[in-house]
């Protein structure tokens, strides 16, 4: 960090009287950029902080932004219209890098997931989410289209940080692998939207090979469909089965979901596919693309447990959840794609409370008629003097005997959900 403290130094110095003249920015604006950066620079080397080095990242990027964009850089047109421009952006780029690289070290070379992972997980994402997506993808972008012009000793680092930026675009700090979904993403999951299937329909359902250009002949998908299923009825229900469930996993295209892609894996043989409780659902990240029938899975957010399923047990995150929960920059959204232990306590709990709350009604000589049909907003004046009555049953003390009774029912929930 000294080191780099005495480069920007030089930088800096070098920024006020060479960075000059860019068509596609004002002198003004310019200065702004390149003084943001500076600052951003200096306050990440006096704290050492992740945080603050991914600031002074995201001013690059903004700097990028003001000079034409990074499809600008791709196209080499900073290198010609400006190479003092292009020169002092690799001199940030590389100073940001080297950060990475003292940060991975003072990490004891863990591994760029379990890095970020435990930023979330110590809490800082809360004081600055340091990878939304939209900056995730531009991070890619500028490390793929600038790859070529880093020295080699850099070159590792910045290679380890595109292909996690690459395979992490949703959910990069792991938050939700090997969690249970929520009902509502396994709902989805399970099954196809028309979007989906209107992608997947041109590969070949058995082969999952793409077709001839422009040409999908969909009358001899029919057919194929049509002899596979008279081929299945001729062999044993198991091997039908694992035919079908194959054939299924086709249409949905997980045999072509790229290295990264959020996943449903269901960790028991069960063959149910409902969205039963009881089902061992979790979401993964894939760890390879499919070979065969096998697909390999990373089921821990640190990403150091991989095991390979069968591609029929992964079901691909639905594209509308994915929209919904993991496209926003705050990721405390996430915690909604979820089951915690809470939730089925909660409903346990409640439940027993409304079957006891009827019966204390019934018993108290209410009209329970009434009760059912408030709850469905059905009653009309001829039922007041009934309310009436009911409101007075419920005004009263509650029994100590109910309250017992539900005290000691939601403690041996409770109790069950802490073991």
């Amino acid at each position: 960090f000294f080191l780099l403290s005495a480069a920007a130094t030089m930088v800096e110095s070098k920024f006020k009287t060479l960075f000059r003249g860019s068509a596609t920015i004002s002198q003004e604006q310019l200065h702004n950029e390149i003084e943001q950066t500076t600052k951003c620079k200096r306050k990440a080397m006096d704290s050492r902080r992740l945080m603050h080095t991914f600031q002074y990242s995201e001013s690059i990027l903004q700097l990028v932004r003001a000079c034409g964009g990074i499809k600008q850089v791709a196209k080499g047109s900073w290198q010609r219209a400006n190479p003092k421009i292009w020169s002092l952006f690799q001199s940030e780029l590389f100073t940001w890098i080297l950060m990475m690289v003292f940060h991975q070290q003072e990490s004891s070379d863990k591994s760029w997931s379990l890095i970020f992972y435990e930023y979330m997980f110590n809490g800082e994402v809360s004081q600055q989410n340091i990878l939304p997506p939209r900056l995730v993808k531009e991070y890619y972008e500028l490390l793929t289209n600038t790859m070529d012009c880093l020295p080699p000793d850099l070159r590792e680092t910045a290679e380890e940080l595109c292909r996690f930026f690459e395979c992490h675009q949703v959910d990069p700090y792991g938050c939700v692998i090997g969690q249970i979904p929520s009902k509502e993403i396994l709902k989805f999951s399970l099954t196809i939207s028309d979007k989906a299937l209107a992608e997947n329909l041109p590969y070949d359902i058995f082969t999952s090979s793409a077709p001839t250009k422009g040409k999908v002949n969909y009358q001899k998908r029919y057919e194929d469909v049509l002899s596979r299923m008279v081929y299945w009825s001729t062999i044993s229900s198991d091997s039908a089965l694992q035919n079908l469930k194959q054939t299924a996993s086709s249409i949905r295209g997980v045999k072509r979901l790229s290295r990264g892609s959020l996943v449903l894996v269901r960790t028991d043989k069960k063959e149910n596919t409902d969205e039963d409780e009881k089902s061992s659902w979790i979401f993964a990240r894939i760890a390879g693309k499919a070979e065969g029938s096998l697909i390999l899975l990373y089921l821990n957010p640190e990403e150091s447990l991989v095991v390979s399923f069968e591609v029929d047990r992964v079901l691909p995150v639905a594209p509308e959840m994915c929209s919904k929960y993991f496209a926003d920059d705050d990721c405390f959204q996430l915690e909604k794609c979820v089951q915690t232990p809470t939730d089925q306590a909660y409903f346990q709990i409640m439940s027993y409370c409304g079957e006891r709350a009827k019966k204390y009604l019934k018993d108290s000589s209410c009209e329970f008629e009434l009760v059912e049909l408030a709850c469905k907003n059905m009653c009309g004046l001829a039922h007041f003097t009934g309310l009436q009555n009911i409101l007075q049953v419920l005004c009263k003390q509650t029994p100590p005997k109910l309250l017992q009774e539900i005290n000691a029912h939601s403690q041996k929930i409770i109790k069950t959900v802490v073991n």
